[in-house]
Formats: C-alpha cells, structure tokens, sequence
C-alpha cells in the first residue's frame, strides 16, 4: 500500500483528478451501503437519512470521511458494543475496495503508458 501510496503522490494533475473520481464514485457506493445495512429499525429515518460522507484533499493526499447527520449517531455508534453501528464497521468493508479501485485504476494507466 506504501508504494500506492507514494505514486498517486506523484500523479499529473489528469490522473489525480481521475483518482479523486474513483474515491468520490466508492464515497457513493459505501454511502448507499450503510443506509442499506444500517442494522436499527427506523422510527423517523432521521439516522438512516442523514448517513453521508465526503470526499476530500488535504495536504496533497484524497480522503473519504463517512458520517451521520442525526445529533445521536454516535450513540448509535458506540452504546451496546456497537450493536447499531453501521459506519464503523463499513470501514474495513469499503476501505479495501476503495484501495482495489485505485490500484486498478494505476495498472490501467500504467498499461497505456500514462505512467
């Protein structure tokens, strides 16, 4: 992952462009996921509506944070050893994937020579 890391480092403003595509697209899909498996019954749907995240530079480098709206989240996060969390235990789903896609996306254009 270090060498991944250290070559989208290195990316054309083209190709840092498209990596930021990729994770925005992966944001979208894990956003959908969560609202789909969030494991509580909805009573106003606030917590469920208010699943979201955001994709991000900062300091040269592209983050993904996924986070509820509802001013209680994190109770449905943390409260009964996390029976009710939905976005902690999304992370290490999507984060793999997320670093799959970027991986593929490097090899392609590696293929073609745009690297």
């Amino acid at each position: 992952m270090a060498g991944l890391l250290r070559e989208v480092e290195q990316l054309d403003p083209r190709v840092d462009a498209a990596a930021g595509v990729v994770i925005e697209r992966q944001k979208d899909m894990a956003v959908a996921y969560m609202k789909a498996n969030a494991p509580w019954t909805d009573r106003t749907g606030n917590a469920r509506g208010g699943l979201d995240g955001i994709v991000f530079k900062r300091s040269g480098s592209w983050v993904m944070n996924l986070f509820g709206r509802a001013n209680y989240q994190i109770w449905l996060e943390v409260k009964n050893g996390g029976k009710f969390a939905i976005i902690t235990p999304t992370i290490p789903i999507w984060g793999p994937r997320v670093m799959a896609n970027l991986t593929g996306l490097m090899d392609r254009l590696r293929a073609r020579g745009r690297l």
